[in-house]
């Protein structure tokens, strides 16, 4: 009578099947990994891309508002990178108290602490101006990882604007790059608006 033996898998056959499974495992891993740094790339083109939007309209609202660029104002300068402006203060409905002597002033400039940082600061009238609930704000950060900002008019950089020159300016220019690396590559963001003081005092 013949013996039933039991079939099993031979050393090779178990080599084999090892290394398919080996190498679907890394096939896997491979595409994972390749969607995971996509995704980290998008997520920081994203990042640059808000961030110099954001810099440029709140730059343009308050630019907008502004009766004046001024030379300078509090310890801070309008130049190639800051700008000081000069707004009209307001009442809590918002309304100018007096446009002709009146005024609250706000700074733009890259962070002395971190230049990779757009900062704002506000200073206004004491005991007359509601604007942005009647205090003073300082080094506010209204961008991240900026590269770099500039201001300018017709194509020349404010630093080479006089006194008087930069209270008669009726519009600017202002470009932000922003830029981040990740995954061994370089995100980089470029925007630039042609902004106009609508409250310009003549």
């Amino acid at each position: 009578m013949k013996r039933l033996t039991e079939k099993g898998f031979t050393m090779t056959e178990l080599a084999i099947a090892t290394t398919i499974t080996l190498l679907f495992a890394l096939s896997l891993y491979a595409v994972f990994y390749g969607l995971h740094n996509q995704l980290k790339k998008q997520n920081v083109y994203y990042e640059t891309g808000r961030s110099a939007r954001h810099s440029l309209d709140r730059i343009s609202k308050d630019v907008k508002e502004a009766v004046q660029i001024v030379s300078s104002w509090g310890g801070n300068s309008t130049s190639d990178t800051s700008l000081v402006l000069k707004l009209p203060s307001i009442n809590s409905n918002g309304e100018a108290t007096d446009v002709s002597s009146q005024f609250d002033y706000v700074t733009y400039k890259l962070d002395s602490a971190d230049t990779t940082h757009l900062v704002r600061s506000l200073d206004i009238l004491g005991g007359t101006s509601a604007r942005e609930g009647g205090a003073d704000q300082t080094n506010q950060i209204v961008g991240r990882n900026v590269q770099t900002i500039l201001f300018s008019s017709n194509g020349t950089g404010l630093s080479s604007f006089s006194s008087s020159a930069l209270q008669g300016l009726k519009s600017i220019n202002v470009a932000v790059t922003t830029q981040r690396q990740t995954v061994g590559t370089t995100q980089t963001t470029q925007l630039d608006s042609d902004l106009m003081l609508r409250n310009q005092l003549i």
